[in-house]
Parts: C-alpha cells; structure tokens; sequence
C-alpha cells in the first residue's frame, strides 16, 4: 500500500483540512526513522547552491514541478497506475472474479478526473484559483479503490487483494509517496525532504519570509506560531468562509512578493544537487516507472478501458 504525504512543516495537520488527507501527507522525519532514518542525503551541500534550477509554477491547476518529479509519476500518470490497479483489486475481491460494472465506471473516472489541484507546498498561493476552487487541498475528493463491492468481507477482501504482488507492483511512485514493494523509490522520498528541509534554512528563503510574514500581518491575521512558512493561523472555530478569506489573504501575499516561486527556484536548485549526486539511482527508479505504466496500460486495455 502506497502513503501519500504532503510536509509536516506546513498546514497539513490544521483544522482547515480535511482529516482524510492525512494518509496521504508526508509526515516528516521522524516517520521517516523507518526510512533509514534522516541523515543527510549525499549531495545536499551544506553551503548554499547557487540558483541554477527553477520552479514551474501550473497557474491553471495550482501545481508546482520540482526537478525530482521527472523521476516519479506525473498526475496523469498516476491516474493511470491506479485506475489500472482498481481494476485488479476488484476483479480479485469480486467473489465471482468479475469486473464489477461500478468499478468500471470508477477506474474511468480516475482516468477522465486526475487529482484536483491545489498544492501548498510553501503555504497558499495562486489567489485566482482558490477563488474559483476553493483552498480545499489535494486529494480530498480523491476516489479511494474498489469500495462499492458490499457484503460484509467484502473490505478484507480488498485489503486482503491489495498485498498481493500483481497489485503491489502498480504502485505509485513519486516524491510525496511511500511506495511498498520498491524500496529504491524510497531515496526519491528521502532526497525530497532533505532539499525541503535544506530550503527551509536557507538565508534567502528565511528573507522572502520575512517579507510574507509581514504581508500576511498587515492583513489583519495571525501566522501559525508552528509552522516553518509564514502561513496564516487557522481558529479550529472558523467557518469555511472565514477559511477561505485568510487562504485568500494569504495567497494574494504569496503571488503579490513572488513569495511561491522564489522558494521553489530555492528548492529545486537544492534537489538539482542532489540529482547531479545521485543520477544513475534516479534513473532506475524512472525505469521502474515506465514499466509500471507499461503493465497499467495492459491492465486497462484488457479492461476495455483503453
């Protein structure tokens, strides 16, 4: 089974988000002890990196690429692995090994309706789009697979399905994900925290804070005393208006100061380091993505899904 993380340095643990997010959010290091722990990542300089790789910030959908995602799975492509992968789960929890006709339906959802947007990796931004969407965060809304099989074993039975290897092996593997069954992908995860955690002192990101910060308090809102990033402070009484008034105030600060893309030029050019480091691991682990997609493709045109 797969975890999905988002970091324990930001929001994620705050009343504004939804509870069901939490397994799929990266917890930082010291549940990363079963990672091998958080020693430093080869590579990651212990001077600061000259700003040689930058951040691409998606406007349209609220998503930042980082250098490390060319070696996982991209959002479509995640889509695919796990609509392919709730196809296996629920022919091999169906009692009869059939497809059930509802499952169909979910798996083309997956593959028509990849992830919604909205990543926070450096608190809110893109003040349009929360306008529009709202600041519910990434994967809320997410379908989890095959859980429309009723009777009561029909839950054991899926979880039960999903250790098998066939599935275990339509993993996703990406930056934020804790993939079982792969342990190389775990060094994407590892190398992703250390060039956060790398960022997170860096001088020029603690400046362009400083500045958020103010923003921020010049709106009239208080910053979370517990997160590394200036974020706004959210009162577990508030109601979703409110919620989304201070993710507005604080996304029109972050895009007034350019506050998201200079942390993410910081950011990536700390995992450019360690890509320069560590290539040929990268690389394999690429590898295994594309293979990945290969039997998912497979999976679904037997499927009749492709």
């Amino acid at each position: 089974m797969d975890t999905y993380m988002g970091s324990s340095h930001l929001r994620h643990h705050r009343t504004r988000f939804s509870a069901g997010i939490l397994n799929r959010m990266l917890i930082g290091c010291v549940a990363l002890l079963l990672l091998a722990g958080c020693s430093p990542e080869q590579g990651v300089p212990t001077q600061e990196p000259l700003l040689t790789a930058k951040a691409t910030l998606d406007w349209d959908n609220a998503l930042i690429a980082l250098p490390l995602n060319a070696y996982g799975m991209s959002p479509a492509e995640e889509a695919v692995v796990d609509a392919a992968r709730n196809v296996l789960i629920s022919q091999c929890a169906s009692p009869d090994g059939a497809l059930p006709a509802a499952e169909v339906q979910r798996s083309q959802v997956m593959l028509t309706s990849p992830r919604p947007g909205g990543q926070w990796l450096y608190g809110y931004w893109n003040a349009a789009w929360i306008s529009v969407h709202g600041w519910v965060p990434v994967d809320t809304m997410y379908l989890e697979p095959a859980r429309t099989l009723g009777g009561g074993t029909a839950q054991s039975r899926i979880e039960n399905c999903a250790q098998e290897e066939s599935i275990q092996a339509l993993s996703v593997i990406a930056p934020n994900t804790l993939v079982t069954g792969f342990d190389s992908a775990a060094s994407l995860v590892r190398f992703h925290l250390a060039a956060y955690d790398q960022t997170m002192a860096d001088s020029r990101f603690l400046n362009a804070s400083t500045m958020m910060a103010s923003c921020i308090q010049d709106a009239g809102y208080s910053l979370d005393p517990s997160a590394a990033i200036p974020i706004t402070f959210a009162d577990p009484s508030w109601s979703d208006e409110q919620n989304l008034a201070a993710a507005l105030a604080e996304a029109e600060c972050a895009d007034s100061l350019s506050f998201t893309q200079q942390v993410g030029d910081i950011n990536a050019s700390y995992q450019q380091v360690l890509i320069d480091d560590n290539e040929a691991e990268l690389v394999a682990i690429r590898a295994e993505v594309d293979k990945r997609l290969l039997t998912a493709h497979a999976v679904l045109r037997e499927a009749g899904l492709e």
